[in-house]
């Protein structure tokens, strides 16, 4: 039975790792459904975790309905267990308003798979909007000029 997956990096469209969706059907634009998140930059992709931090909000992304061998691929980028560990949480899905920049309007939610960084975090990512209150925050390659980059093993 497939699965949403919740994506917010380089698994994107046109983004470095969006080949591995390339069997999935894209489902439409998401953001968490509470504001409970915190991004950080990694460098070539980025980290989330749960936080009642003042940087607290939503995370922006894009949700794919995946088969399970999909869903076994992306368990093995993210090093489901050691870099980054999966979890069903409450997504919102999203309309954009091309006429109105970054103007986002309400419509279903649906639970899907998000994962979740283990290891320390990194230096946030800088808002993309606010909402409700909460920051949004959403992760592009640019960032990566904002932000210093920091070297470890390597992408999971």
């Amino acid at each position: 039975m497939p699965e949403f997956v919740f994506v917010y990096g380089s698994l994107k469209r046109g983004l470095h790792n969006h080949q591995l969706l390339r069997q999935a059907n894209f489902h439409g634009e998401a953001i968490t459904d509470s504001p409970d998140f915190r991004m950080g930059n990694v460098g070539d992709y980025p980290e989330i975790t749960r936080t009642q931090s003042t940087s607290r909000g939503y995370i922006a992304g894009e949700v794919y309905q995946c088969p399970l061998s999909i869903l076994h691929d992306l368990d093995q980028l993210e090093g489901n267990g050691e870099w980054y560990g999966r979890e069903k949480i409450l997504l919102r899905m999203t309309l954009l308003d091309h006429k109105v920049k970054q103007s986002h309007q309400p419509a279903d939610c649906i639970r899907g798979w998000i994962y979740l960084w283990l290891k320390p975090p990194h230096r946030d990512v800088n808002p993309i909007r606010v909402e409700n209150g909460f920051p949004v925050y959403s992760w592009s390659p640019s960032n990566e000029a904002t932000f210093t980059k920091v070297e470890h093993s390597g992408e999971p």
